[in-house]
């Protein structure tokens, strides 16, 4: 029986993952660990509801998936401020890539972000390579990491102006072949790479332009 643990799930990638993976029926079981409840889900996921979603209590779930997919994440505007930031970018995705690690889960899914690296200018960067130096260090069986660009198409009622401005002036520059690795990258398409590279048993750091190609709606 194959299982797999969703972190995050009410986010836009989040949905866009459960809803794939929920029709294509790739896990026997589905679980979401969230702070709300979905808004639409189905009798095949089952969800795991904690309010305060916090290091201490990932620490306190039982149970033994063999595939995470960590979808958790914020902004710095939406955060507050950069302790706020930190909380849920650095120490809470490290508390569930340590529970990953003492639970021998097989394979784990992170989402991290183009330009990621702990020496970067850029304190966004700098958390996010952080957090993938982190994980790396805890030598977990299979860690896919992916590294997109601006994420598109996200279902979300927060939109934020400078969001939604940036997504239209690279869509301009979308049809360029050497814009690859830059590209918006619709959140369906990294839902679906997610779930190929599951299916692959993919390790390893996962470029913008590899989520684009591995995510195409045909092989």
């Amino acid at each position: 029986m194959k299982t797999a643990w969703i972190f995050g799930a009410t986010g836009a990638t989040g949905q866009a993952l459960v809803a794939q993976a929920a029709q294509l029926q790739t896990f026997d079981e589905l679980v979401c660990i969230n702070r709300r409840p979905l808004s639409n889900t189905t009798d095949s996921v089952t969800e795991i509801l904690i309010p305060e979603l916090s290091p201490e209590s990932v620490q306190a779930l039982e149970g033994k998936p063999h595939t995470v997919f960590i979808c958790l994440g914020t902004t710095l505007a939406k955060a507050g401020s950069k302790a706020a930031f930190k909380r849920i970018d650095l120490d809470l995705i490290c508390a569930v890539g340590e529970w990953c690690a003492a639970h021998q889960v097989e394979q784990v899914h992170l989402i991290s972000a183009v330009g990621a690296n702990r020496s970067a200018m850029s304190f966004y960067s700098r958390i996010k390579g952080e957090t993938e130096d982190y994980f790396q260090a805890l030598a977990l069986p299979k860690l896919a990491i992916y590294r997109p660009s601006l994420l598109t198409q996200a279902a979300r009622n927060d939109e934020r102006f400078g969001e939604k401005w940036a997504a239209r002036f690279m869509a301009l520059f979308d049809w360029l072949p050497f814009m690859s690795g830059i590209r918006r990258v619709p959140v369906d398409t990294l839902a679906r790479a997610m779930i190929r590279a599951d299916e692959r048993g993919l390790s390893g750091t996962i470029s913008s332009a590899q989520i684009q190609q591995l995510g195409q709606l045909s092989d």
